[in-house]
């Protein structure tokens, strides 16, 4: 395999090891991925791209004991969920990836074979795919790629920042006075066409915001896609880094764009300017379908990371962004309050709120998955109060695990756990 192609598939690994690293359960860990490209999970009928996702999680045995049990998912490229290894060491198709190849295939979906009770043996997929371009990674060494590739994008970040620092003292703009984008921020992610190279607002000495950066001559230029502030008053619901305070703000300074990167959602970005405690702070506004703005911090140097549900939520890169949502609900939640357990929650921090709320079941000892059903049962049609949505959730653990230990108790017993290891 060339190198360049190593190198673009251990992207790809380490990207969605982050993604599906985040959504585990506190009891499980990925041991390693594999890359297969072209799989063929149906022997000359279907065949994608795969990225085999190998790991374990600690259960209680039937004595009471820890032990490790293994598991193995399949996803495509587009980190969509293909199916799993259940404990006879077959492939089960995902529901979900099953309606989305009819939607694909159309008329054509039926020359596949796959149905909802399709097993295929894990065991004779890997065998007939031996030949096909594959690439593994171990958590340990995608760990390590983690490390060299933070410490190189620091060095870079760093040798930028002090041309940027550079520029900015030449100018007389004080420190409080510019702010540098992250070259890892959503921002570039929603927005390909802007450059990475040290963009910088700052205030001029006339109270103007404006935007530069560092060209490939090395020279300073203003942006062409985002043009000079002006005092302008706009109502935006701002969701800020966490959406643990959504509120109605007017900003200090509105910048217009043009030819920045929109979807079907969003009909046109601003960036909405504000001082907080003397310091300059920057905002990514949008306007949605209803005419109204919604906005949301812009990532930068010397300041914490968004919320991974913030930029989830606001990503044009994978088509969520829907600023409607944000006004909407605003308006229709902001004077409505649930009450529980003598904490006061805002509807919309319900709504907006999820990563804080679910952390503080975590702190009472629930898994990340039991949290995060817990919390869905709080805003699902039923809206149970905090204590109703704990015991429901309880009582699914329990009905689980008593389900589990009758499955182990069954004859082929060590048989199924050998099965499950390759």
């Amino acid at each position: 395999m060339e190198e360049k192609s190593i190198k673009i598939i251990e992207e790809k690994i380490v990207a969605l090891y982050e993604i599906w690293n985040s959504e585990l359960r506190d009891n499980q860990k990925i041991d390693s991925i594999q890359y297969i490209e072209d799989m063929e999970l149906i022997p000359e009928r279907f065949q994608t791209t795969t990225f085999v996702v190998k790991g374990t999680e600690e259960i209680m045995n039937e004595q009471g004991e820890k032990e490790n049990r293994d598991w193995i998912e399949l996803y495509d490229e587009n980190n969509i969920k293909i199916g799993k290894i259940n404990k006879f060491g077959e492939l089960e198709f995902q529901k979900d990836y099953i309606e989305i190849l009819k939607e694909r295939f159309g008329e054509y979906f039926s020359k596949l074979g796959i149905q909802e009770d399709t097993r295929i043996p894990f065991k004779e997929i890997m065998e007939k795919n031996q030949t096909k371009q594959q690439h593994r990674m171990t958590e340990k060494e995608i760990k390590q790629y983690l490390k060299k590739s933070k410490e190189v994008l620091q060095g870079e970040q760093d040798d930028k920042e002090n041309v940027v620092k550079e520029i900015m003292e030449k100018r007389g703009i004080p420190q409080n006075r510019y702010l540098t984008v992250r070259e890892d921020s959503n921002f570039y992610k929603d927005h390909p066409e802007l450059t990475k190279e040290g963009l910088t607002f700052y205030e001029d000495k006339d109270g103007i915001i404006k935007v530069g950066y560092i060209n490939e001559n090395g020279e300073w230029e203003d942006s062409q896609f985002i043009e000079p502030s002006r005092t302008q008053t706009y109502t935006i619901v701002d969701i800020g880094k966490d959406g643990s305070q959504v509120e109605e703000i007017v900003p200090y300074q509105v910048m217009d764009t043009k030819g920045l990167n929109t979807d079907g959602d969003v009909r046109d970005v601003k960036i909405i300017v504000t001082i907080e405690q003397g310091y300059l702070s920057v905002k990514e506004a949008r306007q949605g379908q209803n005419g109204k703005w919604s906005a949301h911090e812009i990532e930068v140097q010397g300041r914490d990371y968004n919320e991974h549900e913030i930029n989830e939520v606001t990503s044009m890169e994978t088509g969520e962004a829907d600023p409607d949502k944000h006004t909407d609900a605003y308006e229709k939640l902001e004077n409505t309050n649930i009450e529980e357990d003598g904490i006061q929650y805002n509807e919309m921090e319900l709504v907006e709120h999820a990563d804080e709320i679910i952390k503080k079941f975590q702190k009472q000892g629930y898994s990340k998955e039991e949290a995060i059903d817990i919390f869905n049962y709080m805003i699902g049609e039923e809206k149970l109060t905090e204590n109703q949505a704990k015991e429901r959730v309880e009582k699914e653990r329990t009905q689980e695990k008593q389900e589990e230990q009758e499955e182990e108790r069954t004859p082929w017993g060590d048989a199924e756990r050998r099965e499950r290891r390759y």
